[in-house]
C-alpha cells in the first residue's frame, strides 16, 4: 500500500502541533514500509529563497519527505490563491507517486482544492483527513472563541458568525460552510484524536461514523532514556509550561496566577514557595503582546522563571525535571501534543477543564483541573498540589502509557485497510 501523508509545514522549518503530529505518523509508518511512504509538506511564499515557488522539491537526497513550496491558501475558503500553478505540480508529483492512500494531516496551505484534485484524478485513492481543530466550523483560527470578547464559543451559525466578523455578509458564513461540507464529501474517513472534537464535528455535520478517534502519533516516544525518576522531593513542588507562548495557550492566564500566588505567600510565608519554569517560544507574536509577557515575569521573580525555546527532542528529558506540566488554554483544544509528551515522561498534569483538555486529564487521578480562564483558581490548585506530595506520587502512578510510533502506525495501517473510497458523482468531484 503507498501512502503520501499531506501536512502544513515541515517540522524542519516549525515545531506545531499539527506538523509534529503528521511527521511522527510519516515516522511510524515508514518504519514498517519505508519505500511506500511518502511525506508532502506545504512551505509558505517565506521560503521563496530555499525553494523553487510552485515546485514540489525533494528535501534531502535519501529522504522520501518532500516540499511543495506556494503561497498560502485564501483564509476564508482555504481555496488556493494560485490554483493552475499549485495543481499542475501536484498533479505531476502525484501522478509519480500513484498513493493507495492520501493522507491529509491538515489542509492549510494547500487549499481544500486539493482534496477535488486528488478525488478527480484518483478516484479510487482513500482519502483520509486528521481534523486539528474546528477551522470548517469557525473562521478565528478554528478556536471558537468569540471577537472581540475572547468568550468561548459553543455553536457556529451565520448570524453568531458575522457578529465576530461585521466586516463580512452573513451570506459569506453559509457558503463558507457549504464549501467546505462538498469537499469534506470527497473525503472518506476522517481521524480525530478526541471524542470532544469529534462530537463538535458531527453536531456540525459530518455522520460519526465517519469519523475515527485515534491519537495522534508521538515522535516523543522514541527516547524513553530521557524519562527519569525524581531525585528530590522539591520537584513536587516545580511547574512547567511548555509550547507556544501565545494568548490562546493561556500563558496570560499562568502568569497573573503567579502573581497571585506572589500576593498570598507574603501573607504566609511559612508556606511552600512553588516554582514556574517556562519553556517556548513568543515567534510570530506582536511586540505589543512580548512587551505585556516581559513585564509580568518581572512581577514575580521569586517564583516565575522563563527559560525561552527548546528543541523537540529535548521535551522529555525538560518535562522529567518539574513535578508539574501547567496547560491553561482558554480555547477548547482537542487533544494537546504537550499532555501527551507529560504523561510519556511519566508527569501529572494541571489543565483548563475544558474541552479535549479535560477528556485527557482526570480531575484527582492523573492530573488536577481548575477553572478555565480563572487565574485566582489556577494559583490555589498550583499552592495546594506544591505542598502534597503523597498526591503527587499517587498521580505519577496513575499516568497512564502513551502508545509508541510502532503501535500508532499499525492502528493507522489497520484503519486505512477499513476503508472504501466514497463513489462521488462526476459533478461533485469537478464543481
Amino acid at each position: 500500500m503507498k501512502i503520501l501523508i499531506v501536512a502544513h509545514g515541515h517540522p524542519d522549518y516549525s515545531a506545531g502541533g499539527a506538523q509534529m503530529a503528521a511527521y511522527s505518523l510519516y515516522r511510524a509508518l515508514s518504519d514498517q514500509n519505508p519505500d511506500d511512504v511518502c511525506f508532502l509538506s506545504w512551505i509558505s511564499s517565506e521560503r521563496m529563497k530555499l525553494h523553487s515557488p510552485n515546485e514540489v522539491t525533494r528535501l534531502e537526497p535519501g529522504r522520501n519527505e518532500w516540499l511543495l513550496h506556494a503561497p498560502n491558501s485564501e483564509w476564508l475558503y482555504q481555496s488556493t490563491v494560485s490554483r493552475s500553478l499549485i495543481s499542475r505540480s501536484f498533479i505531476r508529483f502525484m501522478q509519480k507517486i500513484n498513493p493507495d492512500v492520501i493522507h491529509f494531516h491538515h489542509y492549510l496551505g494547500i487549499g481544500l482544492d486539493a482534496i477535488r484534485l486528488v478525488r478527480r484524478l484518483f478516484p479510487n485513492c482513500r482519502i483520509v483527513v486528521t481534523l486539528h481543530e474546528f477551522l470548517a466550523i469557525c473562521l478565528r483560527d478554528g478556536q471558537m472563541i468569540t471577537r472581540p470578547a475572547n468568550k468561548l464559543c459553543v455553536r457556529a451559525s451565520s448570524l453568531r458568525c458575522s457578529g465576530c466578523f461585521p466586516e463580512l455578509y452573513r451570506s459569506h458564513f453559509g457558503l463558507r460552510e457549504l464549501w467546505y461540507k462538498r469537499h469534506f464529501a470527497m473525503v472518506d474517513g476522517f481521524i480525530s484524536p478526541s471524542q470532544f472534537l469529534k462530537q463538535r464535528y458531527v453536531a456540525w455535520g459530518i455522520q460519526p461514523e465517519r469519523i475515527e478517534v485515534i491519537e495522534n502519533a508521538q515522535v516523543c516516544t522514541e527516547h524513553p532514556e530521557q524519562r527519569r525518576d525524581p531525585q528530590s522531593n522539591a520537584i513536587v513542588s516545580t511547574f512547567g509550561f511548555f509550547g507556544q507562548l501565545n494568548p490562546y495557550k493561556g500563558i496570560d492566564i499562568l502568569l497573573k496566577a503567579a502573581v497571585s500566588i506572589s500576593a498570598k505567600l507574603a501573607a504566609n510565608p511559612s508556606a511552600v514557595l512553588p516554582r514556574i519554569v517556562v519553556y517556548g517560544t513568543m515567534a510570530g507574536q506582536s511586540d505589543e503582546f512580548k512587551d505585556r509577557m516581559t513585564t509580568a515575569f518581572s512581577k514575580a521573580p521569586e517564583i516565575l522563571e522563563y527559560r525561552g525555546p527548546y528543541d523537540m527532542s529535548e521535551v522529555i528529558s525538560l518535562m522529567s525535571s518539574v513535578g508539574w506540566v501547567v496547560v491553561p488554554s482558554i480555547w477548547w483544544e482537542n487533544s494537546p501534543v504537550v499532555i501527551e509528551e507529560a504523561f510519556f515522561s511519566g508527569r501529572p498534569v494541571i489543565c483548563s477543564d475544558i474541552g479535549g483538555m479535560a477528556e485527557k486529564v482526570t480531575h484527582g487521578l492523573n492530573g488536577l483541573q481548575f477553572r478555565a480562564r480563572d487565574p485566582d483558581d489556577l494559583s490555589r490548585v498550583i499552592l495546594e498540589a506544591s505542598s502534597n506530595e503523597v498526591q503527587w506520587r499517587d498521580m505519577t502512578r496513575n499516568v497512564r502509557p502513551v502508545p509508541g510510533l510502532a503501535e500508532t502506525g499499525t492502528i493507522h495501517g489497520e484503519y486505512y485497510d477499513r476503508l472504501a473510497p466514497r463513489r462521488v458523482s462526476e459533478r461533485e468531484a469537478l464543481h
